[in-house]
């Protein structure tokens, strides 16, 4: 059967015919079928968000305090900062070139913001750029390049950041969990959190469409990263998130085929 035949009409006014398409296995599935698995896959994202948005959080916070003590900024010497009294901004700090443009992005997202809350002339006023408005504007993606090779140098040259700043980051990490394995986490979360975000396909995985770790083994991994960083945030999280009940086998088997939408 081509893809076109057997088409309804009412799915593709749900999604549109391209985004349908990403959620087929097989050429003579319906289009019932392919909704049925863009609701499952809905249904995953939703859950899988406030896990995501926690270990975003810490691992953001976490990683401030620690520069922040090792790059301390006197916010009554404005020399030393262009705009924020904070290492992300300052005049001489620890951000690559590269990364500096990111900064420069959350800057002007945190001034239109402000503009747009307390007018022009309160907006302009250095009271009102804090270090923490600045932290909150930078996206997840910042936070792991931060575990780039450019703040963690060799063996033979330690970087800025790391492994300095291991023991200080993640407090609760066993020894023997090395920093590539949390580069290697961070970077698949990052591409986790973007197809979430984009309502990208995310389960169950086929060649070239979803992704190649289960719903569940995300879910470990996240925990286990947010309790290497905070054991309470972990136990909290993993107490009220509803991924085990989505994934569960009774509600898949409703989730997976829904003819009473039509």
């Amino acid at each position: 059967m081509s893809i076109m035949q057997g088409a309804d009409p009412e799915a593709v006014e749900i999604l549109s015919r391209d985004r349908l398409e990403g959620f087929r296995d097989k050429d003579d599935e319906s289009d019932k079928v392919l909704v049925g698995r863009y609701l499952l896959n809905a249904a995953i994202a939703e859950a899988l968000h406030p896990l995501l948005h926690a270990v975003e959080v810490v691992l953001r916070n976490r990683l401030n305090e620690a520069v922040s003590a090792k790059y301390p900024i006197e916010a009554d010497l404005p020399d030393q900062y262009h705009d924020y009294p904070s290492w992300l901004d300052a005049t001489a700090g620890p951000v690559t070139e590269s990364h500096q443009k990111h900064v420069v992005e959350a800057k002007n997202k945190v001034h239109k913001e402000l503009r747009r809350q307390y007018g022009p002339g309160l907006a302009s006023a250095r009271r009102m750029r804090t270090p923490g408005r600045l932290v909150a504007a930078l996206p997840f993606s910042f936070w792991v390049f931060l575990f780039d090779t450019d703040y963690s140098g060799t063996r033979d040259a330690p970087g800025n950041f790391w492994p300095e700043l291991l023991p200080a980051v993640f407090p609760h990490k066993k020894p023997s969990v090395p920093l590539n394995v949390i580069r290697s986490r961070l970077r698949h979360l990052l591409v986790v959190r973007n197809r979430v975000m984009h309502h990208e396909r995310i389960h169950p995985y086929s060649a070239g469409k979803g992704l190649p770790w289960n719903p569940m083994t995300i879910r470990r991994e996240i925990l286990e990263l947010l309790g290497w960083m905070s054991p309470r945030a972990e136990k909290l999280v993993g107490r009220f998130d509803r991924l085990p009940e989505v994934m569960d086998p009774l509600n898949l088997r409703y989730l997976r085929w829904t003819p009473w939408l039509f």
